[in-house]
């Protein structure tokens, strides 16, 4: 019957995790643990992916993977490991995830595509000029996905991030140190 949730339509979502060195400390905490939240929530037939970066870019796996027990607690250990260390390349990282997006999917466009960037949002390393990560962004998502920028602590580029998810048919919320990371993870994860 229509509205029941049994069978949620397949979706393909990459995480890109934001693990330079401002990033250390509660701010990595904060982007693990909303990591872990969507990947636990991810459904058979999904496909994913999680990219963390800082000078370079580290894709989990090769390439989008199919979600299912396995594929999920190999991403959950890994995750759990991440630290904060080095600068911040966003332009490469979200370039990469546009990639694997378009790499996996090939004709079949009807899956939502959906990119989860978690970030303080200080481009530091790689081109750090917002302009061109922006358009750059936009351009290379041809797979049309939705970026949905969760940004953590104070310092971060709240007006870049927003541009980027607004640019990205997307939406951006922000969460201070001591915020539930899980109860705005989950608002931001109700909207996909």
């Amino acid at each position: 019957s229509e509205g029941e949730d049994e069978d949620p339509m397949p979706k393909d979502i990459i995480i890109v995790l934001d693990k330079s060195g401002s990033m250390s400390g509660d701010k990595i905490k904060q982007a693990r643990s909303a990591a872990k939240f969507i990947v636990e929530r991810l459904n058979e037939g999904d496909r994913f992916n999680v990219i963390t970066y800082a000078n370079a870019v580290s894709p989990m796996f090769e390439s989008m993977t199919d979600y299912d027990e396995t594929s999920k607690d190999d991403a959950v250990s890994q995750i759990e490991i991440i630290e904060g260390s080095g600068s911040t390349n966003i332009h490469a990282a979200l370039k990469e995830a546009m990639s694997q997006l378009e790499a996996a999917r090939g004709d079949d466009t009807d899956r939502p595509a959906y990119i989860i960037f978690l970030t303080d949002g200080l481009a530091t390393a790689g081109n750090t000029r917002e302009a061109d990560i922006l358009a750059d962004t936009a351009k290379a998502n041809t797979s049309d996905a939705r970026l949905f920028v969760f940004g953590v602590g104070y310092d971060v580029n709240t007006r870049m991030l927003d541009k980027l998810a607004e640019g990205n048919a997307g939406a951006s919320d922000y969460v201070k140190p001591e915020e539930d990371v899980e109860a705005k993870v989950s608002s931001l994860y109700k909207r996909i």
